[in-house]
């Protein structure tokens, strides 16, 4: 008799951390919502959150659905697949890695790039892969993206820790 209730209580401790791990939390910045509240900023990108907590130290929290965070997480690399780089005069090609912690920006040519206004790129995918790793659970200092720019089928010729070289 022990042993049964020993097996409906693990199972039971089991059923109810599966339910726990249906939601994600996730925090931004209160500057990463643009200067809107966080209610317009849901609203606007089209999420419902399971409850907000502002934490008073200039972050927000909100508790996402798992599967939400999932589609957001997938069209966020889908957005920055899409980029219309005929608007780049250098740029041929940007590709990050799974995890959005390294971009690889592949120019014509190290002096067209320099000679352009299309080093502005790098803010934008700074930006993106920020908000894509808080969206995947990281948070403050874990946050940080390689940006490396490199001649097409050439070697690295600038390289960039997002947003930690922002400082220098």
């Amino acid at each position: 008799m022990k042993k049964q209730w020993s097996i409906v209580i693990l199972l039971l401790v089991f059923v109810l951390s599966a339910c726990g791990a249906q939601t994600v939390n996730v925090t931004l910045t209160k500057e990463a919502l643009g200067g809107e509240s966080v209610d317009e900023w849901l609203a606007a990108e089209e999420m419902k959150a399971e409850s907000v907590v502002d934490n008073g130290d200039g972050t927000v929290t909100f508790e996402l659905k798992k599967e939400d965070q999932q589609q957001i997480l997938k069209e966020m690399h889908e957005n920055l697949q899409a980029i219309d780089l005929s608007e780049f005069a250098s740029i041929e090609t940007v590709t990050a890695n799974k995890d959005m912690t390294n971009v690889v920006i592949e120019v014509t040519s190290e002096e067209d790039f320099a000679n352009s206004l299309d080093s502005f790129i790098i803010l934008g995918l700074g930006i993106t892969t920020s908000m894509y790793q808080s969206f995947d659970g990281k948070t403050g200092n874990d946050i940080s993206t390689k940006i490396q720019i490199k001649e097409q089928g050439g070697d690295v010729f600038n390289e960039m820790n997002f947003p930690q070289d922002l400082a220098e």
